[in-house]
C-alpha cells in the first residue's frame, strides 16, 4: 500500500471506521465485516508495523 512511510516514526489518521476495517484487513484477515460490526463508534486503534508487516493491533477506545 504505502511504501514511503518506512522513515516516519509514528503517524496519525483519523478515519470512518469501515475504511479502518478495510485497511486493516488488508494487513490481517481478521479484520473483516465481523470486527466492523463489533467495533464501537468512536473507536481508537494502534496499529503497530515492521516496515510493511502488521506487528501489533491495540484497541485504545474506553467506553
Amino acid at each position: 500500500m504505502v511504501s514511503c512511510l518506512t522513515d516516519w516514526q509514528k503517524v496519525a489518521i483519523g478515519i470512518h471506521g469501515n475504511i479502518m476495517t478495510l485497511i486493516m484487513g488488508r494487513y490481517d484477515k481478521r479484520f473483516d465485516l465481523a470486527f466492523w460490526k463489533r467495533t464501537t463508534k468512536p473507536d481508537i486503534y494502534r496499529l503497530t508495523f515492521t516496515g510493511s508487516t502488521l506487528t501489533a493491533v491495540a484497541r485504545l477506545w474506553e467506553e
